[in-house]
């Protein structure tokens, strides 16, 4: 059952007025993933995008070394998201890192919902640009700090993508 609270949180849903909740219950199915699963393996193919409602996913990437954790997500974070803007394998594995309670968004419900409500789907893609920004900017700003010895990161990477487009 979706949550309208938890959805207004949740920063792929922000700047979508509640009656619209109606509509992404379409959109959305229920996922559960138990302690120490994979939802997806690296190199798996991509249809959808995930919203962690309850536990945590570890996100985890191969090396030559073996695997490393790269971030370790929690109630209300997106993760996936490339799935629904291009068609290419998972760059890396989620893992449930406890019982994991899900929502997944498929790439064709989005696309059906381009049709129905345009302003919806578009809202939904603004979002999720967002958050791939902001991704970006932390991923710049740790390499930055990296290669200069731990000197301050980049001011664009010190708010978040929703902190500057809302002023706060």
């Amino acid at each position: 059952m979706l949550d309208g609270n938890f959805l207004e949180g949740s920063a792929i849903f922000k700047g979508i007025e509640h009656d619209a909740f109606e509509t992404i219950t379409f959109v959305v199915e229920d996922v559960t993933i138990p302690n120490g699963h994979f939802l997806f393996k690296e190199g798996a193919a991509a249809r959808s995008l995930f919203i962690i409602r309850d536990g945590e996913i570890e996100i985890v990437k191969e090396s030559g070394t073996g695997p490393v954790t790269l971030a370790t997500l929690g109630e209300g974070e997106i993760f996936g998201e490339m799935a629904v803007i291009r068609d290419t394998p998972r760059s890396s594995a989620a893992r449930a890192k406890g019982h994991t309670s899900l929502w997944t968004i498929q790439r064709e419900k989005l696309d059906t919902l381009r049709r129905k409500d345009p302003v919806l789907w578009g809202t939904l893609m603004h979002n999720i640009a967002g958050i791939l920004a902001d991704r970006l900017a932390a991923v710049t700003a740790r390499l930055t700090s990296t290669a200069t010895g731990g000197a301050a990161a980049p001011e664009a990477a010190e708010k978040s993508f929703w902190a500057r487009l809302t002023g706060h």
